[in-house]
């Protein structure tokens, strides 16, 4: 990984340092640390941090150093665009040492949880009944404005003259200590995935399945991978490691319109046409026992006198 971090450029991350202030970790070891630790499956920064004491090959690339945990955050941060632009010059040279010929990839997704509750989402149906439900309140309300009017007026002429009141008070500036603020995630949506219906983002990875290098990645709002297969395609297509020649999915990926898409775009697909029941029922499991029983004990009388029990 050191090797191949030294063979990038790394130019616009190096000169983005003023050289002033205090000594910084070197950005060819920060971006060598990233990679390392996301091929290894450690994303979270403090498990990075933790690693550069623990881990014999994050201690050699991290030169026995251990950045905290804050400054792998902001380096990540800062250089986002950066090390995106750093990740498909990998894949080219990875090309180039002819340690990737994309040609068979694996298409698969994962839901990401949001930092949100699914419970605060909202459909049209359930906004059409609030906002019907807020006309009525707001019709009432007026008219309870109406019938104080008239009261105050009645008042007035009773007593000859008019009803003195104090003048409002004008609200104070700035924010209230008890003012609050809801920090959910408005760009997330309600996704099924194995734990039920979460609050989620739609993460998908394509997978060199040779390998085992990701050439393209994506993260969307859209529930069900199905829709997702044309924005892949598209996706790998503009990869610097080239368009692949086959495709692998599951059958979230089956549609007959993903089919001729990819057939398309030159690439075999090998899409699962429909889902196999993992579990079988009770009723195939009845009838394949009498079936066994029948079939071992055809003449004698054998079988159970009560199949059903089965």
């Amino acid at each position: 990984m050191v090797d191949i971090v030294g063979r990038l450029d790394l130019r616009q991350i190096r000169d983005s340092y003023a050289g002033s202030g205090s000594a910084a970790y070197h950005p060819e070891m920060l971006v060598a640390l990233l990679f390392y630790a996301y091929a290894t499956g450690v994303r979270a920064s403090r498990k990075v941090e933790m690693a550069t004491h623990d881990s014999v090959a994050f201690r050699y690339i991290a030169a026995n150093t251990h950045p905290d945990h804050d400054t792998i955050a902001a380096f990540r941060r800062r250089f986002l665009p950066h090390l995106q632009q750093v990740f498909n010059q990998i894949l080219l040279l990875a090309a180039d040492m002819n340690c990737l010929k994309v040609g068979r990839v694996s298409l698969d997704g994962t839901k990401i949880k949001a930092s949100a509750s699914k419970h605060r989402a909202l459909s049209l149906k359930g906004a059409q009944h609030i906002e019907a439900r807020i006309r009525r309140e707001v019709a009432r309300m007026l008219e309870l404005a109406e019938e104080a009017l008239t009261d105050r007026r009645r008042v007035e002429e009773a007593n000859g003259k008019k009803l003195e009141s104090r003048p409002p008070q004008r609200p104070k500036k700035g924010v209230r200590a008890k003012a609050q603020v809801n920090l959910t995630d408005p760009e997330s949506r309600i996704m099924p995935s194995a734990e039920g219906f979460v609050q989620a983002y739609n993460a998908q990875a394509a997978v060199e399945t040779a390998s085992m290098l990701i050439v393209g990645a994506a993260l969307t709002q859209k529930p069900t991978d199905r829709r997702l297969v044309k924005p892949m395609l598209k996706t790998l297509s503009e990869s610097p490691a080239g368009k692949p020649s086959e495709i692998l999915g599951d059958a979230g990926y089956f549609s007959e319109l993903n089919v001729e898409l990819c057939a398309q775009s030159g690439i075999t697909p090998y899409i699962v046409p429909k889902r196999d029941r993992h579990q079988l029922s009770l009723r195939f499991v009845r009838m394949s026992l009498r079936k066994q029983w029948n079939g071992r004990f055809p003449q004698a009388n054998c079988a159970p006198s009560s199949p059903t029990n089965f």
